[in-house]
């Protein structure tokens, strides 16, 4: 008879990885203009994490040009959602493919540093609107009405305003 034996590590209870508790969102939305700052919200929690000697968790924020944003929230509860809040604002228009990383400090990344995938964030370049054409003809002393037009390729609201030759707007 051959005596095989093993060595068996029992741990109190299994590092379960931390996991997304809400959808990730953005404040504007998609599609936005270049140089506008967007505010990204996600929560996460972690079973194991928390408490004043666990780790808390880390989220990386990657914004697809190439920079990142890190934050640590410490201390955490356990099995409680953390909010993370980051902005970011991108100066070329192009589609970006933005990514939130949340890790609970467990050293096995692979399990343990999870990841969402984002709608890609679209940016757009602002089109100026047309120089307004206005269009005043009166007679001086009297109320006159004054009309001007504009278009804006972008579908922006328009707004006008009047500066009189007084300095008066």
């Amino acid at each position: 008879n051959k005596v095989t034996t093993a060595t068996v590590y029992v741990v109190e209870s299994p590092d379960r990885p931390p996991s997304f508790t809400s959808l990730v969102a953005s404040s504007p939305a998609s599609p936005v203009y270049n140089d506008t700052v967007v505010t990204w919200f996600a929560n996460a929690s972690d079973a194991e994490s928390g408490g004043q000697t666990g780790f808390g968790l880390r989220f990386t924020w990657d914004w697809g040009d190439g920079t990142f944003t890190v934050s640590n929230h410490h201390p955490t509860q356990n099995n409680v959602a953390v909010m993370d809040t980051a902005t970011h604002s991108w100066s070329t228009a192009a589609t970006y493919n933005v990514r939130v990383w949340v890790w609970d400090g467990n050293p096995n990344l692979i399990g343990h540093n999870v990841s969402s995938g984002i709608t890609p964030e679209l940016v757009i370049e602002n089109t100026p609107p047309s120089t307004p054409t206005p269009s005043i003809t009166g007679t001086e002393g009297t109320w006159i009405e004054c009309v001007a037009t504009s278009v804006d390729a972008d579908s922006d609201g328009l707004r006008f305003t009047w500066e009189w030759d007084d300095g008066s707007f």
